[in-house]
């Protein structure tokens, strides 16, 4: 009897350790894939504009995450955004997202259209922006001093040019 508790024990007690582990997802977007995004080199958002910082800090929220993994931010003179956080996988991508959702004094939307593939948020506050997850990441493009409406136009294509990219370089997991 107690060796079979013992062997039961040892088949469920890994379910309660696996909130950060790899999902078992087709694709995988691997972290030190994350400068091969080329987030410099997106001719339409970067448009008359000059990249002044490149860092790999994107919020408090992301990096107290224990499963956030690595980000890199690339922001502009004119106050242009693009961020992307990897993590361990895409359940604790969304989960930070939430997470920084919930600590954050702006008002972060549910993503209902189409015009960004899969789960996605924007943020119609300072600034306004959209936050994508692909696979085990977060993308966020964003543009301040300007209205939600103003920059949709340049914010969704410019994140669904940076998911299609994460897609490009993921790895087959299974």
């Amino acid at each position: 009897m107690k060796k079979q508790f013992i062997f039961i024990l040892l088949l469920i007690l890994p379910v309660f350790f696996t909130n950060c582990e790899d999902e078992e997802n087709e694709k995988y977007f691997p972290p030190e894939k994350i400068s091969e995004l080329s987030l410099n080199n997106i001719e339409s958002f970067w448009e008359n504009d000059t990249i002044n910082n490149i860092s790999d800090y994107v919020t408090e929220n992301f990096n107290a995450d224990s499963c956030h993994l690595v980000s890199l931010r690339y922001s502009s003179k004119a106050q242009k955004v693009i961020a992307v956080s990897v993590f361990k996988s895409r359940e604790s991508a969304i989960n930070a997202m939430e997470e920084r959702r919930r600590n954050v004094a702006c008002l972060f939307e549910n993503g209902t259209s189409d015009e960004i593939e899969g789960t996605w948020w924007f943020a119609n506050c300072l600034p306004p922006g959209v936050f994508v997850n692909k696979l085990n990441t977060i993308i966020e493009v964003s543009y301040y001093n300007k209205e939600i409406e103003e920059v949709k136009n340049i914010v969704y294509p410019t994140a669904n040019e940076i998911a299609e990219r994460v897609d490009e370089l993921s790895i087959v997991t299974k």
